[in-house]
């Protein structure tokens, strides 16, 4: 009988620590992130949920430890243009443009990105398939966030960033099965929101 294999480490924080304005944020940080693993992050305000994602996505640089990604600091610049390509990054704003139309949207990111197929079933999978002809500018707030999460189904690139509003941790662990996405997908989730049971691992910053 073979063994299975464990899930290939994606990322790492070691022992990673972040000041800003002279103040503590983030102190003596260890996280690991496998494939096919989705690790939410909650936390009062000020607890450091956002420095967290910003220094994953290379934004801003730990004061100390290091972000290894596939063995690699991503702090160095040419790991960062290599682990650059691999990141999915979903903000508070939504950068849709608001003459495109829905599939519009998703299909200039799907070309940029030289990928196609996945870009109907993506739509279908938000519940936006019977709104893939409207405009982007008559799409409520969800589902305008529904459409970038089926921008990033679309593109599909193994390590997403999440920074949500209230809604979508339902949108992505309710509607996604596990055929629905990249088998090597790893998901960082920053959330205000009560988080519900049966959620993936989760990861609670305490403030300062």
């Amino acid at each position: 009988m073979s063994l299975q294999k464990p899930p290939l480490l994606r990322i790492l924080l070691n022992n990673v620590s972040c000041m800003r304005n002279l103040q503590q944020i983030l102190r003596h940080v260890n996280v690991t992130a496998h494939d096919g693993v989705a690790l939410v992050l909650t936390g009062t305000n000020g607890s450091g949920k956002s420095t967290f994602l910003c220094m994953l996505a290379g934004f801003s640089r730990p004061s100390a430890g290091e972000i290894p990604w596939n063995g690699h600091d991503i702090t160095n610049s040419g790991v960062y243009h290599q682990y650059k390509l691999q990141l999915n990054w979903l903000s508070l704003k939504d950068a849709i443009k608001d003459k495109l139309t829905a599939l519009g949207k998703v299909q200039w990111f799907e070309v940029l990105e030289g990928k196609q197929g996945k870009l109907l079933p993506a739509l279908e999978l938000m519940g936006l398939e019977r709104l893939a002809k409207e405009k982007a500018r008559m799409l409520s707030m969800g589902q305008r966030k529904g459409l970038q999460l089926a921008t990033l189904l679309a593109i599909d690139r193994p390590i997403w960033l999440l920074w949500t509003m209230k809604g979508i941790i339902p949108n992505i662990f309710h509607r996604m099965k596990p055929a629905d996405a990249n088998p090597m997908l790893s998901m960082i989730i920053k959330t205000r929101e009560r988080i519900m049971p049966g959620t993936p691992s989760r990861a609670k910053l305490m403030t300062r």
